[in-house]
């Protein structure tokens, strides 16, 4: 048995006996364990949930350049997207455009509690806060892809 499965399965309550080489890795399955199971299946799902979850931020970076700000405004914000995976020791990022700094903090808001099973694209991430809380982010310069789609 996988020793991330054969744990579990100890957390959950199985009892367990040697196995020839003495292990002590086989189940006793003379034992009722609808408890156990049930707690068994419960801990396996959360497992792979947390394995297979990707978690987003934002980061600020800017813009930060005062003849920028003395020229558009200080009320725009900008960075990234961070991605993270709890079972990954690498995480992913990639650029966030400017966009109007209270459309930033709402979007920076929502994508903490924002969750995938796969990677998620800027795009899709945006289209969904957008439809979700009925906010249409105000860019600072249009994305290439809301200007492709604009077209369509």
């Amino acid at each position: 048995m996988n020793k991330v499965y054969w744990d579990l399965a100890k957390k959950a309550g199985f009892v367990f006996w040697d196995d020839d080489e003495g292990n002590g890795r086989v189940i006793d399955w003379a034992s009722d364990y609808d408890k156990e199971f049930q707690l068994y299946t419960d801990l396996v799902i959360d497992h792979i949930e947390r394995k297979y979850k990707y978690s987003y931020s934002t980061n600020y970076m800017g813009p930060i350049n005062q003849e920028w700000i003395q020229e558009n405004g200080d009320y725009w914000s900008g960075g990234r997207i961070d991605v993270h995976r709890e079972e990954d020791d690498e995480d992913y990022e990639w650029s966030l455009p400017i966009m109007h700094t209270e459309d930033y903090n709402r979007f920076s808001e929502w994508l903490e509690a924002f969750t995938s099973k796969c990677i998620w694209g800027l795009e899709e991430i945006t289209s969904l806060f957008e439809w979700e809380t009925n906010t249409k982010i105000r860019w600072f310069e249009t994305p290439k892809w809301k200007r492709e789609n604009d077209t369509i």
